[in-house]
């Protein structure tokens, strides 16, 4: 019986680190951002070099596909910047196991200042965080 996940965190951060031996053993996220100041005179669209996610997701069962999507928060509405798939998470050990993942984003596109949500959808469920992004000029 196929069971989506929740996803139960989502961080944006520097780094994260799996530590080494079988699955599911502990994950360092390093550098935890809540916000991005780009260099000074710094123009927009502005494109961070390295972002980092950590995921947790839990009580699922079966393979799933997972989506990322970038959205600029807005006071009622939001815009999409970017979205697309991750690799398929695969949920063998019951309904009350959890997993862990780290995802690399490369180039992190920001349109303009404001507050961004990084959102991880997984069957019907979805998480988030979000980051505030400065405006240096």
């Amino acid at each position: 019986m196929s069971v989506a996940p929740l996803v139960r965190r989502v961080t944006v951060c520097r780094k994260v680190e799996a530590a080494s031996g079988p699955l599911g053993l502990p994950y360092t996220a390093r550098g935890i951002e809540t916000t991005i100041r780009p260099p000074v005179g710094g123009a927009f669209p502005y494109a961070e070099q390295e972002l980092w996610l950590f995921v947790q997701y839990a009580d699922g069962q079966g393979t799933h596909p997972v989506r990322f999507e970038l959205v600029r928060q807005r006071l009622e509405t939001e815009d999409p910047v970017v979205a697309f798939d991750l690799p398929p998470i695969h949920m063998t050990r019951g309904r009350f196991f959890v997993l862990n993942r780290g995802y690399r984003l490369a180039l992190v596109p920001f349109p303009e200042p404001g507050i961004y949500e990084f959102r991880i959808r997984c069957g019907n469920n979805a998480g988030c965080d979000e980051i505030r992004l400065e405006d240096t000029a």
